[in-house]
Parts: structure tokens; sequence; C-alpha cells
């Protein structure tokens, strides 16, 4: 009956994974390296969003801050993720 923390990294690494795909470009390969996950609130219903922000985009790693949230606004799971970016080129 509650969102668990493994849901919240799940989707964290999701998200950055796919902003970092999207950078690398469809024939780029990208791994995550590194996840940091806090969780700051429970949630028992709704849904939880997701928003994954650049904090540094590199030659071979990029980093996001990734920021999920309830039905209400609050955030409920502060993460960083970092991930190894192989452009097609490299």
């Amino acid at each position: 009956g509650m969102w668990h923390g493994g849901a919240s990294c799940v989707v964290a690494e999701t998200l950055a994974s796919l902003a970092a795909a999207a950078e690398v470009g469809p024939k780029g390969q990208i791994a995550g390296v590194d996840i940091n996950a806090t969780h700051l609130l429970p949630v028992r219903s709704g849904w939880v969003t997701g928003v994954a922000t650049a904090l540094r985009i590199g030659g071979t790693l990029a980093t996001y801050d990734v920021t999920l949230t309830d039905d209400d606004g609050r955030q409920v799971c502060a993460a960083r993720i970092t991930v190894s970016l192989k452009r097609a080129s490299d």
C-alpha cells in the first residue's frame, strides 16, 4: 500500500537514462554508473511524476538531478544520477 523506495530509484534512473540516450543519439551507448536517492515522503495513492534536469553533460559522463513529486506537488524523492556516455563517433 505504499510506493517503494526502490521504485523511486528505478524511475529516477530511467528518466536520467532516457535523457542521456537523447544526448548520445540512436547509435550511442549509455550506462548508469552512480545513483544517490533520498526518500523524503511516503506515497500511498495517486501518481508519482518525475523530472530529470541535466546538471552537467560532459564528454564521457552526464549527471542529472531527478525530482519525483506526488499529486499534490510535494517532492517525495530527490535523486542524483550519473551516466556514462559513449557517442557513436567515439
